[in-house]
């Protein structure tokens, strides 16, 4: 009997002018220890550099696919990248956030053990623009009465 094919997670990111993080964040991403997996990036037309180190990374690694165009903001970036994943798994990150080591393996293993979950997510830290953790982020989460438990 053969395994099961491992879920593409396409994990979206939107950016605008963020040379200074977006390769941080792309690491996190495609160094994930989760083997099928994608990152599209929705730029909004910065012109810091990002574009040029888009096209360097997209190079070295077929799994990130990119754009560049003026948008109306977030949310249009975000919309446009989602309009192209392929995966049945969907994350998204900012392009000034990064994950955790391991955090799409779990996220996609605890979706694997409770099918009927829609959504998943994970605890965060605001950091500083050297990485150093400051503080926990605080997450708020709205079940309805008769909903299942979500993974944390």
């Amino acid at each position: 009997m053969s395994a099961q094919p491992l879920a593409l997670v396409s994990v979206v990111m939107p950016s605008l002018n963020q040379v200074k993080f977006i390769d941080t964040a792309i690491d996190s991403v495609l160094g994930q220890d989760y083997p099928n997996i994608e990152l599209i990036v929705a730029d909004g037309g910065s012109d810091d550099g990002t574009v040029e180190l888009l096209k360097a990374r997209q190079t070295g690694d077929g799994r990130l696919r990119w754009s560049s165009q003026p948008d109306s903001g977030p949310a249009a970036a975000v919309n446009g990248a989602l309009a192209q994943v392929r995966g049945t798994v969907v994350g998204w990150l900012n392009s000034d956030d990064v994950y955790a080591p391991g955090a799409v393996r779990r996220a996609v293993d605890a979706l694997e053990a409770n099918p009927n979950w829609l959504m998943v997510y994970g605890h965060g830290q605001h950091v500083d623009g050297e990485g150093k953790a400051l503080d926990d982020y605080r997450l708020l989460l709205v079940r309805e009465p008769q909903s299942e438990a979500v993974c944390s």
